[in-house]
């Protein structure tokens, strides 16, 4: 692979959060050099490096880790110097030391699950830094949209590398480039990237044909500025604010209209699983972690738009196929299968699989009365198991295991990672056995 491959998302990395999140290793743990062992602890790729597009930040991990080695500097010390200096963005900086004080600094926030209504403070625990981290204003962004417009500070040559698309082996142009997305706002061609973090999102866009760049940044997770950049935009420009997008639909036509989307569904291609349940007022609801549960309502073009914490997501039926999609822009996420729904439940196997990747456990628990069968990986609690599919469980809602080879092969996969596998540990009287033997 190329860093060029690792800043367009073309090289296939699994996504160190999502392998973070598997294993249970907190975010707060991760140094640059413990992430580097385990990015190159993968001994698989979610494809073949230039030939698809998954979103993963370890590129970007892995491209600080080059700046540092080149340039004796950290991607904080080298950024100050060649970037936001020369460009007068005094008060950005990348975050890599939670401990230092910044003032002015706003807390993050996230939406109490238990009161609906209320907020918690959720902020950033991250001081491994390159893909994000970056602490920044309204006023500091001034000149990084004047640089984007014009090349203004940096100079045009760099502001166009930004903007190259990445071309796959198969020819295809993709819409992102480097760090950057085209999009098209009011018939105007331009580009934007949205950022999220522990309590915060964040969006720029940028429209040179109009001379027109809109940053929003937002301390709580709650809302899309991305969703907010577009509607301002559009005013500017002379649109309908909510131009693009539709009003949802009555309820009976939407519970009408729902009943072929409610069930399992499976992306192949990912190996990912989701479900899809009734919800109230004609909404379709899909389950996710924690005890999250994701809302859609159905709008007049046919799509189901996310709300809430959703609010960047959409799915809408293809022939056969459930495409789920990104709210703004025309990328697909995943396109997904119908999954037959299983005609008996299959109890996962008692035992212990292992992962060299994540140098981590997987051990399976049975269920008991009416509590279900638990899966405990790494440093994680153990996790509810829900079989979705004949071959096919969630564990937590949001991660698919599927047990393979005769149940010698445990397969883990989540958006951002796909078939992380684990094999089957002996039990601990085959272990003894083999050991008699060899004495």
């Amino acid at each position: 692979m190329t860093l060029r491959q690792c800043l367009t998302h073309t090289a296939g990395l699994r996504e160190y959060y999502t392998l973070c999140a598997i294993s249970g290793v907190p975010l707060a743990e991760i140094s640059e050099e413990r992430l580097i062992r385990l990015i190159a602890g993968q001994r698989d790729l979610d494809f073949e490096p230039g030939t698809a597009y998954s979103y993963s930040n370890s590129g970007y991990m892995l491209a600080a880790a080059v700046i540092r080695r080149l340039t004796g500097q950290s991607v904080t010390r080298y950024a100050a110097e060649h970037i936001f200096g020369p460009l007068g963005m005094g008060r950005t900086h990348f975050r890599d030391d939670l401990g230092a004080l910044v003032p002015g600094l706003a807390n993050g926030y996230a939406p109490d699950p238990g009161r609906p209504g209320e907020f918690r403070r959720a902020d950033p625990i991250e001081e491994c830094v390159g893909d994000g981290g970056i602490v920044t204003s309204i006023r500091d962004l001034v000149p990084w949209q004047a640089f984007l417009l014009a090349g203004k500070g940096l100079g045009v040559d760099i502001r166009d590398g930004l903007l190259d698309r990445a071309v796959l082996a198969d020819g295809t142009a993709l819409d992102y480039a480097n760090g950057l997305e085209h999009t098209v706002v009011a018939d105007q061609p331009g580009y934007a990237h949205t950022g999220a973090i522990s309590g915060f999102r964040s969006v720029i866009l940028c429209l040179p044909g109009a001379g027109l760049g809109v940053s929003v940044l937002a301390n709580r997770v709650d809302v899309y500025p991305a969703l907010i950049a577009r509607w301002v935009a559009n005013l500017a420009l002379g649109a309908p604010a909510n131009a693009g997008r539709t009003d949802p639909i009555p309820v009976a036509e939407a519970e009408a209209s729902r009943a072929g989307l409610i069930g399992s569904w499976h992306d192949p291609e990912r190996d990912v699983l989701t479900r899809l349940d009734p919800g109230p007022d004609g909404r379709l609801e899909q389950p996710g972690g924690d005890g999250e549960r994701s809302q859609y309502a159905l709008a007049a073009d046919g799509a189901w738009y996310g709300e809430g914490s959703a609010v960047s997501m959409a799915y809408q039926l293809d022939g056969e196929r459930l495409l789920e999609r990104a709210t703004v822009g025309e990328q697909d996420l995943g396109r997904f299968e119908r999954v037959p729904t299983p005609t008996a439940v299959t109890e996962p196997p008692a035992g212990a699989y292992y992962s060299q990747e994540l140098a981590a456990f997987a051990t399976f628990e049975p269920g008991r009365g009416a509590d279900p069968a638990t899966v405990t990986i790494g440093l994680s609690s153990p996790r509810p198991l829900e079989q979705v599919a004949p071959d096919g469980y969630l564990a937590d809602r949001w991660l698919t295991l599927r047990i393979v080879d005769a149940g010698q092969t445990l397969l883990v996969s989540a958006d951002g990672a796909h078939h992380v596998r684990f094999a089957a540990v002996p039990p601990a009287s085959e272990i003894r056995r083999d050991i008699r033997g060899l004495t």
